[in-house]
């Protein structure tokens, strides 16, 4: 009981930060059908980000192809949006083409915006 009012407490906060992405075709997920999927990059942690990148990187010397720019790549993406979602990265990966798309646009976003920021904090 207490692990779902924790997830609502999630939901609730990224409903209201608009983090929200809407499918347009709705997936099942563990036997339910999923319309709509919060999301928060902003809850990851370096220890996550790491995990995502070593994960991709792994599966990258197995197809034998080189990352050269993480935030480019499609298996960093959808981990990361699987990551901040609390998804299975299969299920991100049957959402349908243009939902699929929408989702790796939204992690390609998260790095563009994180990396485009000063290196220096103002106090």
């Amino acid at each position: 009981i207490m692990e779902n009012l924790e997830n609502k407490a999630i939901e609730n906060e990224a409903v209201q930060k608009g983090e929200c992405l809407k499918l347009q075709n709705p997936i099942k997920v563990d036997g339910k059908e999923v319309k709509e999927i919060y999301y928060d990059f902003e809850s990851l942690t370096g220890v996550q980000m790491d995990s995502i990148l070593r994960e991709a990187e792994k599966e990258a010397m197995m197809s034998d192809y080189a990352i050269v720019a993480f935030q480019a790549n499609s298996a960093v993406q959808a981990r990361t949006f699987a990551e901040a979602s609390g998804l299975a990265l299969m299920d991100v990966k049957r959402l349908g083409a243009n939902d699929y798309m929408k989702a790796l646009t939204l992690a390609r976003n998260f790095f563009i915006q994180g990396s485009s920021g000063s290196q220096t904090e103002k106090n």
